[in-house]
């Protein structure tokens, strides 16, 4: 058998996680068995690890760890992955377990700087990110972006995953990004209320924290129209007057993204002026026509908004829409 088909074998092998045929071929072929290091898919660079990694078949890797390819557990493929954060992205405890027994690195990093923590924490696997905690991984690394396996556990809302970060370190909700975001305007942005419980039950947590743009957990929810989150933290005294660094309030922003539901709080149950203009004199009015939001529109004018206020270039909101239909909403 030429090399070229030795390694076509190997792969499929290996991909089926069929350890058997694996066996088979690289003892009848003892002469190609040598170059396994050789052994990668051309696309992504995994090797043979990498893919015992994924499909969770320990045997493969404890054959390449005993047979002196050690260095094959510590590889990294193209995208700059070890089998370590395959076997963690996939939620593979054993594959975890047994490459971590091996004294392969708890902390390599991929492009982009994530680590196999990191990547575990966008699964909903607590054993996983116990083992690699447990392992010694590095709570506050940061990626390109400044987030920590905290702030994507945050996003994902996966609170068993949170419970065992915090047990490690209970600061964790303290960390920030490079643009100021906290894990509050990550769990706030996504609506993971029992996430937003947790944190805003520490006694120092600050509810009305603002990131690089003046964005506070409370526009982030309202945003998103995550009504639940919304009246929580405004029942635990976030804000509702706070303003962004365009001097946006979170009214703004929810008729921005037409955020009904929150819209409709916001003004009925929380008093906010329907009219109130930021710092370019934009009232929400103009942000949901810029957007062509008639649904929006039609809410706000349904709850008393006025369209014939101008903004500071003396524009009214018919005068950020094209669209006809839009226009014919806005009449006086």
């Amino acid at each position: 058998m030429i090399f070229n088909n030795f390694k076509i074998s190997i792969l499929d092998a290996v991909q089926s996680a069929n350890f058997n045929k694996f066996y088979q071929i690289v003892s009848k072929y003892p002469e190609h068995s040598e170059k396994l290091n050789k052994v990668f898919l051309e696309k992504s660079g995994d090797n043979i690890v990498h893919l015992a990694a994924q499909t969770n078949c320990i045997d493969i890797i404890k054959y390449i760890y005993e047979n002196g390819n050690k260095v094959l557990l510590i590889q990294k493929n193209l995208d700059g992955k070890s089998p370590l954060h395959i076997a963690a992205h996939c939620g593979h405890l054993n594959s975890v377990q047994f490459l971590l027994s091996c004294q392969v690195p708890v902390d390599p990093l991929k492009r982009a700087d994530w680590t196999p923590l990191m990547l575990a924490c966008t699964k909903n696997n607590a054993d996983v990110v116990k083992v690699l905690v447990e392992n010694g991984a590095n709570l506050l690394l940061k990626n390109k972006d400044g987030w920590t396996a905290f702030h994507i556990a945050s996003r994902e809302g996966h609170i068993d995953v949170i419970k065992n970060l915090l047990l490690k370190n209970p600061n964790l909700w303290k960390t920030r990004s490079n643009n100021g975001r906290t894990p509050l305007h990550t769990a706030s942005l996504h609506g993971h209320l029992d996430i937003v419980k947790l944190i805003t039950s520490n006694s120092d947590c600050d509810n009305d924290v603002q990131d690089c743009c003046g964005t506070t957990p409370l526009m982030d929810a309202g945003s998103a129209n995550h009504l639940l989150v919304v009246q929580f933290l405004i029942e635990q005294k976030a804000s509702i007057l706070k303003v962004d660094a365009l001097g946006r309030n979170v009214l703004h922003l929810a008729a921005q993204s037409a955020s009904l539901s929150c819209i409709q709080y916001l003004i009925s149950q929380c008093g906010l002026n329907v009219n109130q203009q930021n710092s370019d004199g934009l009232t929400p009015l103009h942000f949901a026509a810029k957007e062509n939001n008639s649904d929006c529109i039609k809410l706000l004018l349904k709850l008393n908004a006025t369209p014939t206020i101008k903004d500071n270039k003396c524009r009214t909101a018919s005068q950020y829409t094209s669209k006809e239909e839009i226009c014919k909403l806005l009449l006086p």
